[in-house]
């Protein structure tokens, strides 16, 4: 989808454009063009999701839109995703504890964050068994980082990684579950190097109770564990095997 923008930025130094540029500064390699109207993103997105879809009905057996998490597309390259169910009675919380991080880091060396924040209101049905969060409404936070380990003349990925994993703390702390198909379970070593969807993490997702309802029925459906396979597999262990 190709899309044909004609921008005409306005003359006054209160304009939107002015006072970011004023407040960060003039934008660098992996920082991004002032944002978008809504407008135009939200439909663009829908149509995106819409041609995924029909292009992963032609292409795989599953019902999962990404079959790559890291795009190989040079556009796309590097990016990092996460998001949290948080309580709806800490999601000022969560927000400003975020908005306190990004201004923390806005003159970072090592990683800024360099792309809008959302947050949806979600409301919970109790119609699957391995649902990450009992039924309720919820206040979505979604992380993004673009460039990620370019960011800023990143050595690595440590930098995204520490803001993501302290983000994730942070959450935790208020009540919030990650989003299990995005980038979570942050984990630090020793030495304070930082990895994801670490198995003392992964583990934790799922009772102990719910694992063995869903194992049961899962041997009873596949015996032969023909469909068993992949990481997703963490979710469903006991903690302490891996982790």
């Amino acid at each position: 989808m190709t899309l044909a923008l004609a921008l005409t930025l306005t003359p006054s130094t209160q304009a939107p454009i002015f006072e970011s540029l004023g407040r960060w500064g003039t934008l660098t390699g992996p920082d991004l063009p002032p944002t978008l109207p809504a407008s135009l993103i939200i439909p663009a997105t829908f149509d995106s999701i819409a041609d995924k879809v029909a292009g992963n009905a032609n292409s795989v057996n599953d019902g999962f839109l990404a079959i790559a998490h890291e795009a190989v597309d040079i556009a796309f390259k590097n990016n990092a995703f996460a998001a949290y169910f948080v309580p709806i009675a800490n999601v000022f919380a969560a927000l400003d504890a975020l908005r306190s991080d990004i201004l923390a880091r806005a003159n970072s060396s090592g990683f800024v964050w360099n792309f809008v924040a959302e947050m949806r209101f979600l409301r919970v049905t109790d119609d699957a068994a391995l649902n990450v969060v009992p039924p309720g409404v919820y206040g979505v936070v979604e992380l993004a980082a673009l460039g990620a380990t370019e960011s800023r003349g990143a050595a690595d990925n440590q930098g995204w990684m520490r803001a993501f994993h302290a983000m994730e703390k942070t959450f935790k702390l208020l009540g919030a579950v990650p989003h299990v198909a995005k980038d979570w379970g942050f984990e630090a070593d020793s030495s304070g190097y930082v990895t994801k969807f670490a198995a003392a993490s992964v583990c934790q997702i799922y009772s102990s109770a719910t694992k063995q309802e869903f194992n049961a029925y899962r041997l009873q459906m596949d015996p032969e564990g023909t469909f068993a396979g992949g990481s997703a597999m963490g979710l469903l262990e006991a903690c302490g095997e891996n982790a």
